[in-house]
C-alpha cells in the first residue's frame, strides 16, 4: 500500500526505480510466506498439489532483478 502511494508521486528516475524493486521484493516476500504457507498445508494433508505450466522466462527475470543490486556490490554482470 504505501509503495503503491510512492510510486504514484513524481520522482527521479533512480528513486522511481528504487520504489520498482521495493514493490518487487514486497511482492517476493508476499509470495515466499504464501509458498511457506502452501507446504504446511500439504505437510498437513488439507492441500491437494496441482501442478501447472509457468513461464520460466518471468522466473529468471525475477530472480534477475532481484539479485542485480547484489551482483553490482560484487562487481559482477548479469545477462538475460
Amino acid at each position: 500500500m504505501f509503495t503503491s502511494a510512492l510510486a504514484q508521486q513524481q520522482h527521479s528516475e533512480a528513486t522511481t526505480q528504487l520504489i520498482e524493486n521495493l514493490d518487487g521484493s514486497l511482492k517476493a516476500a508476499e509470495t515466499l510466506i504464501s509458498a511457506i504457507l502452501d507446504i504446511s498445508k500439504l505437510d498437513a494433508g488439507a492441500l491437494v498439489p496441482n501442478r501447472s505450466h509457468f513461464s520460466l522466462t518471468t522466473l529468471f527475470e525475477n530472480l534477475n532483478t532481484e539479485f542485480t543490486a547484489l551482483a553490482n556490490e560484487k562487481a559482477c554482470s548479469s545477462t538475460l
